[in-house]
């Protein structure tokens, strides 16, 4: 996290790319290409990320998509590998609270169906 809170955003596209990671889907699509899609629209227009995931354990490959929001630093979505605890997710990748005052509650809710 530190490394890549460091980096510009062009240089997290260019990691990703140079990593060669694909989607899981059937078209295997190059992620860079959709982070670099992302990145080059205008600074100012709203921008969406749109999330195809299918939870269950007998889909799974060990991660689940999480959705940070509401009184944190860092929101946004993250793909979560099973075992990190909620305390890791809250405080490392969404930066802690806006007051930094400790977490002491959570609300977990499934996805909308």
């Amino acid at each position: 996290m530190e490394k890549a809170a460091a980096l510009t955003p062009q240089n997290i596209v260019d990691e990703v790319k140079a990593s060669g990671l694909r989607g899981r889907g059937g078209a295997a699509f190059p992620a860079g290409i959709k982070w670099q899609t992302v990145l080059d629209e205008p600074h100012g227009q709203q921008k969406y990320v749109v999330c195809n995931a299918d939870y269950g354990m007998g889909h799974s490959l060990g991660t689940l998509p999480i959705q940070l929001a509401g009184n944190i630093k860092q929101g946004g979505l993250i793909e979560l590998a099973f075992g990190v605890t909620l305390r890791k997710v809250l405080e490392d990748f969404g930066a802690g609270t806006f007051t930094g005052r400790p977490i002491k509650a959570v609300q977990a809710c499934p996805p909308p169906r």
